[in-house]
């Protein structure tokens, strides 16, 4: 049996869009959005800016989820991911092995601050409070790399 450039055609365009498209189709929204939706880190002036956010935001948080209203953790989780790009970008003053120390636990907290907003989303209490628990150990490792006096305003 012959197929014809017709029908290979059809199948190559088929299997081109179903490879490609198919995936976007599927993609899980709540994550993507989460992804895009985090301020830049641009507006914060210092290091001392961002931290203070940073508390606010975490603040926030903690009252949030203390009061069980878990649906509401995400503005303030955008709050204290914009935070910590603010400390990474204003972070000259550190250097060496705390610098590395930094950049790690910048990057730890994000993703902390992401799993806790999941665990707040998905209505998980225990585990929200568990993630929160984490978020806040890994900002006083944040807070240890900066020289002192760096995150006062």
């Amino acid at each position: 049996m012959k197929t014809s450039n017709t029908a290979k055609l059809t199948i190559a365009a088929f299997a081109f869009t179903f490879a490609f498209a198919a995936p976007a189709v599927f993609a899980d929204d709540k994550k993507d959005d989460k992804k895009t939706d985090h301020p830049a880190a641009g507006h914060f002036a210092s290091a001392a800016e961002a931290w203070t956010a940073a508390q606010d935001g975490m603040k926030e948080m903690g009252d949030l989820i203390t009061a069980k209203k878990l649906k509401s953790v995400h503005e303030a989780e955008v709050k204290v991911v914009a935070a910590l790009k603010g400390l990474g970008a204003n972070s000259a003053m550190v250097e060496g092995d705390k610098k590395k120390r930094l950049d790690a636990a910048l990057a730890q907290a994000a993703k902390l601050a992401d799993s806790t907003h999941d665990a707040a989303d998905d209505g998980q209490q225990a585990k929200t409070e568990a993630e929160f628990k984490k978020l806040q150990g890994s900002l006083k490792l944040i807070e240890a790399q900066y020289p002192a006096g760096a995150l006062t305003k």
